[in-house]
């Protein structure tokens, strides 16, 4: 019987193609829609050993929200 994972542990998951795939709930943006991060690799515990580091750099407040602006608002700053 699986376990279920618990509140920000992420998911991990083998895909049919035979790779990898977890991801992360980092967070909400404005508008309130989740912000996910997925990370793929070959074997279950790389893509478990990266998601740890994940893990460890949004509990430490390292997982910054990307800066995104337009030209327009670029050319007024």
């Amino acid at each position: 019987m699986t376990r279920r994972r618990g509140n920000r542990e992420g998911s991990l998951y083998e895909r049919s193609d035979g790779q990898w795939c977890a991801s992360l709930t980092v967070g909400y943006d404005a508008t309130g829609k989740r912000r996910r991060r997925t990370l793929y690799g070959t074997t279950k515990n790389a893509v478990q050993a990266k998601l740890t580091q994940l893990q460890l750099d949004g509990l430490q407040g390292f997982i910054a929200e990307p800066n995104r602006i337009s030209v327009a608002e670029f050319l007024k700053r």
